[in-house]
């Protein structure tokens, strides 16, 4: 009887390790998996968002936002906003004693932008303010590209209108896009234009009177109405200078 209880409490023992060493490496193959997911997130949300939302430029919405614009004739001497929904939810006051007209779409890229910016009117004398490249970076869009493809906008622009002043992206929770890759993109903007253009950075002035993005937007990339304030003050001093 003896025998046979050690040998039962070898067996129970052998399988035990047996067991744990399973576990231990499943867990550690979870693991794997899990770093992988976090390391690779905004990519594999870009791919799903890409999926998901399809072929923007043919919805309802962005068609008929586009025939809105295509038939705005702006005055001589407006500031333009070309740009996103982040742009697109900036509500224009007049206080700056200048017209700003509003040419932004939301869930536009570097790439529709191009397609519609022959579409636009504009006048020699307005100056336009560019804020675009976060939905690109949205859908997996490599920072250079970007820069390509803003560097054309910006070619094209200038042979109409008087000034083109290139913002930077706007930080965001972090999960909603990369920051670091809009840091990236935002170097690259600096690196490419900051000799010969005016550069605006709206995270200055967002970061020193706000703080961080979880206090100026509503999910993380939006602006709310303080974030919009801010931008409000910072495009009417634009506006102004443009007045004298």
């Amino acid at each position: 009887m003896q025998l046979i209880g050690c040998l039962r409490s070898k067996v129970l023992d052998w399988l035990k390790n047996k067991i744990n060493m399973k576990f231990k490496l499943a867990m550690f193959v979870l693991l794997i998996i899990v770093i992988i997911l976090v390391i690779n997130f905004h990519s594999i949300v870009g791919t799903i968002r890409k999926e998901v939302k399809g072929d923007i430029a043919s919805k309802t919405f962005y068609q008929n936002k586009l025939a809105n614009l295509n038939s705005v004739t702006p005055p001589e001497n407006a500031v333009i906003l070309i740009g996103d929904s982040i742009f697109h939810g900036f509500k224009i006051n007049g206080e700056s004693g200048t017209p700003i007209v509003n040419y932004s779409i939301p869930g536009d890229t570097t790439s529709l932008l191009l397609q519609r910016l022959p579409s636009l009117n504009f006048s020699e004398n307005n100056r336009v303010i560019l804020l675009i490249g976060v939905n690109d970076l949205g859908i997996n869009v490599a920072a250079t590209e970007i820069i390509e493809n803003i560097a054309l906008i910006v070619h094209r622009l200038e042979l109409t209108v008087q000034e083109v002043i290139i913002a930077k992206l706007i930080l965001t929770n972090g999960i909603t896009r990369s920051n670091s890759q809009i840091e990236i993109v935002n170097r690259l903007i600096a690196k490419k234009f900051g000799s010969d253009h005016r550069i605006l950075d709206f995270n200055i002035d967002l970061r020193l009177h706000i703080g961080s993005a979880w206090q100026y937007t509503t999910d993380g990339i939006h602006l709310n109405d303080h974030g919009y304030e801010i931008l409000e003050q910072v495009l009417n001093t634009v506006a102004q200078n443009n007045a004298k």
